[in-house]
């Protein structure tokens, strides 16, 4: 992006820059008040050319008011909102984070979540996601909030094990209903839906729980079924051909099940609702590790982020330093650093993958949550 950044935005001095997107780049910052009051947070700005483009406002603005609706731990609201005339800068202002998209971690731990750990962090995406699909305005009138862009990038981790689903700038709402020409695809390519690598208009809450499932894949194999280039992810997205996860490594069959119906071409034979999803996960997480709660994930966190936490800790010492001024640094999360190596868990077993891999085939729509859920339930009777 281009355009200069001055050294404070309103009342919030910009200190470093975290990331850098398509259109617009993240500075922590920090907020000052009487009395020697001191707040850090995160401010995502977006510049000129594009600050200028009425479309592109128009997201922005809509982006904001929703996100400042927020009130869930796994969700990151947005606490105030500003524009700089004349610099030509958009700007809001969010809690800073402390930790590591889903998406630093996979490329750089291998192996970084066993099956309870991916149940447990599943959960809280689902969790998030159903709050956000549930979401009324004043009225009580439903928002029809579907985010369109779930990836490991869009997922945060904090180094205490708090998982946070971020980035709703492509998200469809009755808010900004109009905020995506027809048959444009949307969203990042190797975590599309069919639905939406066809650019199809119609998009329903089925589509995120198809790319959150990907997601879930993803983190168990190693793989992404859809990765490649440009031109090859997107057609693969469109004709998914993908392996049963149970065929990969070993999983209980009632995650490979779950999984299979997530990622289903039918979106009508997905599962409808990121809520009860999630709860089915926790009842999957409870019978296969009895006891496993968020202290377990938290400490698994800490083990595979302390190194980040080290080089964050220092970052933040270094830009947050009474005097400091505004330093146009590489992003933080760009900076080389270095996972921790040992110790960590057994990696899933790998099984044979055969050369021909068939596509999920659409299954009944009777075939649903309901199956899993008995087959719960009878257990808890045995």
């Amino acid at each position: 992006m281009s355009g200069s950044v001055p050294q404070s935005l309103g009342a919030y001095q910009l200190k470093g820059k975290l990331a850098v997107g398509g259109q617009s780049e993240v500075w922590l910052a920090v907020r000052r008040g009487p009395g020697g009051f001191r707040r850090r947070c995160a401010l995502k700005l977006v510049l000129p050319p594009t600050s200028l483009d009425d479309v592109a406002r128009k997201n922005f603005f809509a982006e904001a008011r929703l996100m400042a609706q927020f009130d869930h731990p796994n969700l990151v609201a947005v606490t105030d909102l500003g524009e700089d005339q004349d610099h030509e800068i958009l700007y809001s202002v969010m809690p800073y984070v402390s930790g590591r998209s889903l998406a630093s971690v996979l490329r750089e731990v291998d192996g970084a979540f066993d099956v309870p750990g991916l149940l447990w962090l599943g959960s809280r995406v689902l969790f998030a996601l159903n709050y956000a699909h549930h979401m009324r305005d004043e009225k009580g009138r439903l928002l029809n909030v579907i985010h369109r862009d779930i990836s490991p990038e869009n997922i945060l981790i904090s180094f205490d094990g708090q998982v946070r689903l971020v980035d709703f700038g492509i998200a469809l709402s009755s808010i900004n209903p109009r905020s995506t020409r027809m048959h444009v695809v949307k969203g990042k390519l190797e975590y599309l839906s069919p639905e939406q690598a066809s650019a199809s208009p119609h998009i329903d809450v089925t589509t995120d729980i198809y790319s959150a499932g990907l997601v879930f894949y993803s983190v168990l194999t190693g793989i992404n079924p859809l990765a490649g280039d440009p031109d090859t992810a997107l057609q693969r997205a469109r004709r998914p051909r993908i392996q049963r996860l149970g065929e990969l490594v070993d999983v209980p069959p009632e995650l490979d099940q779950l999984v299979h119906q997530m990622l289903d071409v039918n979106p009508g034979a997905r599962p409808k609702d990121a809520g009860s999803l999630a709860q089915v996960f926790i009842e999957l997480l409870r019978r296969i590790a009895p006891g496993y709660e968020e202290p377990h994930f938290a400490a698994r966190c800490s083990e595979i982020l302390q190194s980040y936490w080290e080089g964050e800790r220092e970052f933040l010492m270094d830009h947050l330093a009474e005097g400091t001024q505004v330093i146009d640094t590489r992003a933080y999360t760009d900076r080389d650093t270095t996972p921790v190596a040992e110790p960590m868990p057994k990696p899933l077993r790998r099984k044979t993958i055969p050369a021909n891999v068939e596509p999920i085939a659409p299954q009944k729509k009777d075939d649903g949550l309901a199956d899993i859920f008995r087959e719960l339930e009878e257990i808890y009777e045995d």
